[in-house]
């Protein structure tokens, strides 16, 4: 039974786990390894997708354990089933039994309880991880209450699985699905991105000058769909429904934004008047081309508006922007499908 009134004491990391470092395998020696016919995560010190980059057929860890980034400003995830690991990885080994929802509760402790400690100058090794502090509901008796947060993190995962599994039925419109030729079996063409739409300039805006407010500051980041934060400023760069594509940090990944947002000058803003299947059809073209560039060979605007794409044709050699539409609707409401089907087995 989850109470607020709840009490809490603090407890040394090595009092709940052994803190051990993992085995590195590089990337390009997983790409040679086919040791096991299932497919397991590669866990790296990158902050989104809980560190995972890549799933190969090799393994060199145990699951249920904490990861956690020693290179950068420490990046704490759960991971429940076995993985393999890049260099930097470092990992929690419970002492106790600990299950998926306990991970998450105390991942959730220990981020809140290390968090802005710890950067790439000062970074979290496995003697600074031993010597950290959390905090966790304790029963009467002054232990970790680990059926508390078994029960908190369940309580708020169902409660957050049921609003999820509404939204998708609500948005969910299958007679939108129509039957269109396969990717392989249609015309293609080159275009440059500036015969799509006009290409403009962001605005830095530094960290200092940032104000609080609720509009997206998109970066030149490669996760969270471009948004850096959240912020109160205003500038001429405020734009709805365009595409930005990065021209410096995470060169050459692109993104739409349906709302209106503010752009850094690491990145371009592509105004093209699309809608919104035909814009991420377009963005998924840009991001084919991320490849080629790097921190070293930036993405700029003449580059940018000189980058040639793929896209679908119609008889008359212009882009298929109705094949587009279509093609996206159909990924869209499939995959809806396979989410809901998902959250209700």
């Amino acid at each position: 039974m989850v109470t607020q009134n709840k009490k809490w004491e603090s407890f040394k990391i090595t009092d709940l786990f052994e803190v051990k470092g993992t085995k590195t395998t590089p990337l390009k020696v997983l790409r040679t390894k086919n040791e096991t016919e299932k497919l397991y995560p590669y866990i790296t010190t990158k902050s989104d997708f809980m560190g995972v980059d890549g799933f190969f057929k090799f393994f060199t860890e145990e699951g249920n354990v904490i990861v956690i980034d020693s290179a950068t400003d420490g990046n704490i995830h759960y991971q429940e089933t076995r993985f393999s690991a890049s260099d930097h990885v470092e990992k929690l080994v419970p002492k106790f039994n600990m299950n998926k929802y306990t991970g998450f509760f105390i991942v959730a402790s220990l981020r809140y309880a290390l968090k802005d400690k710890f950067s790439y100058g000062y970074k979290l090794s496995q003697t600074r991880i031993k010597r950290q502090t959390l905090m966790l509901p304790v029963t009467d008796e002054g232990k970790p209450d680990f059926r508390y947060m078994e029960d908190y993190i369940k309580n708020t995962y169902y409660a957050e699985l049921q609003n999820f599994s509404e939204k998708i039925v609500e948005k969910l419109d299958t007679s939108k699905y129509i039957e269109i030729p396969n990717l392989n079996e249609i015309s293609w063409d080159s275009f440059f991105i500036e015969a799509i739409g006009e290409i403009k300039s962001g605005k830095d805006i530094t960290k200092k000058d940032m104000g609080p407010g609720d509009t997206p500051y998109i970066s030149a980041t490669s996760s969270n769909n471009g948004v850096s934060a959240f912020i109160g400023n205003k500038n001429n760069t405020l734009e709805k429904g365009c595409i930005s594509i990065n021209r410096n940090g995470s060169v050459g990944y692109a993104f739409y934004h349906p709302y209106p947002a503010l752009f850094s000058n690491d990145c371009r803003r592509l105004i093209t008047g699309l809608n919104k299947y035909c814009s991420l059809f377009v963005v998924n073209q840009i991001k084919t081309q991320k490849d080629k560039y790097n921190y070293g060979y930036k993405m700029g605007t003449t580059r940018i508006k000189r980058q040639k794409i793929l896209l679908p044709v119609t008889p008359d050699g212009e882009p298929d922007y109705e094949y587009m539409e279509q093609y996206m609707v159909n990924k869209e409401i499939m995959l809806l499908e396979k989410y809901l089907k998902y959250l209700n087995k």
